[in-house]
């Protein structure tokens, strides 16, 4: 069985995952992190490489490159415990062979590893860089031929690699004799969403996954490609699930998925979002925490329910992309600017204390210096307390890949100076809270800093800063304290227990 190297800083997932793999049959070994890793693989390359996006240092994409330039580099999976159209491009675009979300399903996991398993390292890059497209995004004639092409110089492959490119060579026959579409995965928007959970994060938090898929086509994303129709998990699993993991500990439960809002409207027609939450609202979590909600499907019903509900966390990560109509008609978006300044006011006026989070991509279509302008303004009318920003990369396969749009350069240059205007807004915000207490989940103890860390309900697992606190006594990691908050250090806050 083949070898398989486990990335990531999290010592209970590398843990879990590889007793996981280890009673599947697999070797494994674990890195701590990217430059662990990395140094591992030139002693020895391993079959396959599973590796997390956000670690200290290095992080995952980082990685991921300098292990395609490393010789005979296997298949590489990233892991995310986020779904964000920037981040599966992006990762697709450096050369991953797949990646999967946490928390994982463990059917689909092993699946995804079965595949990797297959390919030889010299015949990855050509499956990788060459059919990716034809199986998960579809293309012309002319890509098609490429592949050919490319699949007809595999030099003496093994027997079972023969059967593989043999199924790539009568795929490519029905798409140019049938105008079919094959699915190298299958019917992705027909997979089994249940099965056993794995804990892929520290016991005390965990995620639960209420859909698959995504509907709303985004002219710039991949992800409906990647992952097919929204498809909504019944309620009543994802009670059981849910009460599982309460019973387990878990004291932070993230309901995710690329798009919650939409919840239950396959199932019935009807938004069931709401409902859901109530229902775990009922179950022993300390905390529930949403991502990702879309600006057009955040109804009146739900923002009641976030406003009444005190184990909601009243923080919400809305990705908006831009805020210019002409860019925003362009992307296939379904709100305007007005839509998005009258539902952010809304939210504010509704949810005393809220903290919102949103995703931004510079240099879309259209975007010229004018447009550019305005998404900056906006932030500083706006002043979302939470932003990642990310410059537009053309993705195969996607109509914004055929618009007109500034170079990698500009779009990268615009991405920056937005970083650095969301950042003024980031510092003002952690100024204005010094002196509150606030609620703090510690997490752990640095040694070097001498301080504890954790997050309070304004900062998401992975994706936001920590709480930095000092305290006379041991505090054990998933303990709820109460900090002050008295500085700040890098962008993050510090404090003292209470």
């Amino acid at each position: 069985m083949a070898e398989i190297l486990i990335v990531d800083d999290d010592h209970h997932l590398r843990q879990g995952f590889q007793r996981l793999l280890d009673a599947e049959g697999y070797e494994t070994r674990t890195a701590a992190s990217a430059e662990e890793a990395l140094n591992l693989m030139r002693e020895k390359m391993p079959q396959c490489v599973v590796m997390d996006v956000r670690m200290p240092g290095m992080d995952g994409l980082e990685a991921l490159k300098r292990m395609r330039a490393l010789e005979g580099c296997p298949p590489v999976v990233i892991m995310t415990a986020y779904s964000t159209t920037e981040t599966a491009i992006e990762a697709t675009r450096l050369g991953a062979f797949d990646y999967m979300l946490k928390p994982f399903d463990i059917p689909q996991v092993l699946e995804l590893l079965q595949r990797a398993d297959r390919l030889a390292p010299d015949q990855f890059f050509i499956v990788d860089s060459l059919a990716w497209a034809l199986f998960r995004l579809g293309r012309t004639e002319e890509a098609l031929q490429n592949i050919r092409r490319a699949v007809a110089l595999v030099p003496s492959p093994e027997a079972e690699i023969l059967e593989h490119y043999g199924d790539i060579a009568a795929a490519i026959d029905e798409v140019m004799g049938k105008g079919l579409r094959p699915c190298y995965l299958g019917n992705v928007s027909t997979a089994e969403q249940g099965g056993e959970r794995i804990l892929s994060t520290p016991p005390w938090y965990a995620y639960l996954r209420i859909a698959e898929g995504c509907d709303n086509r985004c002219a710039y994303c991949v992800i409906p490609a990647l992952r097919g129709k929204y498809r909504s998990r019944p309620m009543a699993e994802l009670l059981d699930e849910a009460a599982e993991l309460a019973s387990a500990g878990v004291k932070e439960l993230i309901v995710i998925a690329q798009d919650i809002t939409r919840y239950g409207t396959d199932l019935n027609g009807e938004h069931q979002l709401a409902k859901l939450l109530k229902e775990l609202c009922k179950l022993d979590f300390h905390w529930i925490r949403l991502h990702y909600l879309y600006p057009t499907d955040t109804t009146d019903e739900l923002i009641d329910v976030i406003a009444s509900e005190p184990k909601i966390v009243k923080y919400l990560d809305i990705p908006i992309q831009h805020c210019n109509d002409t860019i925003l008609k362009a992307m296939n978006r379904r709100d305007t600017k007005a839509d998005l300044l009258a539902l952010l006011k809304k939210l504010r006026e509704k949810v005393p204390g809220l903290v919102l989070r949103t995703s931004l991509i510079t240099g879309l279509p259209y975007e010229d210096d004018a447009a550019f302008e305005e998404l900056c303004d906006f932030l500083r009318e706006v002043r979302i307390e939470r932003a990642g920003v990310f410059p537009f990369s053309p993705e195969d396969g996607t109509k914004a890949a055929l618009m007109e749009h500034v170079d990698m350069e500009e779009a990268q240059r615009r991405a920056e100076l937005a970083v650095d205007v969301q950042s003024d807004i980031i510092d003002a915000y952690n100024d204005s809270i010094l002196g509150e207490e606030r609620e703090v989940l510690c997490e752990g103890y640095d040694s070097q800093a001498q301080m504890f860390y954790g997050r309070s309900y304004a900062e998401s697992p992975d994706i936001d800063g920590r709480i930095w606190f000092t305290a006379d006594s041991e505090i054990a990691p998933g303990s709820f304290v109460n900090v002050r908050l008295t500085g700040t250090m890098d962008g993050e806050t510090t404090g003292e227990l209470v």
